[in-house]
């Protein structure tokens, strides 16, 4: 099963072409003017240019996209032309209407009670904790940036989150 993963990972991680725009609020800066650090569960910091890729379903087998890649990278959550950033896409948490979007599904980061939110990696296979609205849920990301992000998003799916 972990090696499944891994190169489910992996795959998902070529798709990434880049680790973002410096300039970008999702990439190395937050939108708030400050570097996003990039922590996990265990609290160690990583490099602010980790490329985050996020999995749904049930078994966290299905490529939702990268959360920090630039908004013009076919595989980033943000590109509004992509698979994963396009609000009709099936595999898209902004589509919200869908498995992974709706706030209605055990499989959505916008459902406070759902039993499989996405969780978040990156390229190694380094676990981030799940991206979700769920302030109880122990495995929710302590990567402030994106809890705020994903509150954003859940709160006004049709927003547009190319800009801030």
């Amino acid at each position: 099963m972990r090696r499944t993963f891994l190169a489910l990972v992996l795959g998902a991680a070529a798709a990434c072409a880049t680790a973002g725009d410096p300039t970008d609020p999702m990439g190395p800066q937050n939108g708030y003017g400050a570097a996003a650090t990039v922590e996990t569960q265990r609290g160690t910091a990583a490099s602010p240019a980790v490329l985050l890729l996020l999995f749904g379903g049930e078994n966290h087998d299905v490529f939702l996209g990268c959360l920090t890649c630039s908004e013009y990278d076919a595989a980033s959550v943000r590109n509004q032309v992509g698979t994963h950033g396009n609000a009709h896409s099936g595999t898209s948490i902004l589509n919200q209407f869908g498995q992974y979007g709706n706030a209605s599904s055990a499989l959505s980061p916008c459902n406070p009670h759902a039993l499989h939110a996405p969780v978040i990696v990156d390229r190694e296979g380094r676990y981030y904790g799940e991206l979700t609205v769920n302030d109880h849920n122990n495995s929710r990301t302590r990567i402030e940036f994106l809890r705020t992000w994903v509150g954003a998003v859940c709160s006004q799916p049709e927003a547009s989150l190319r800009t801030r």
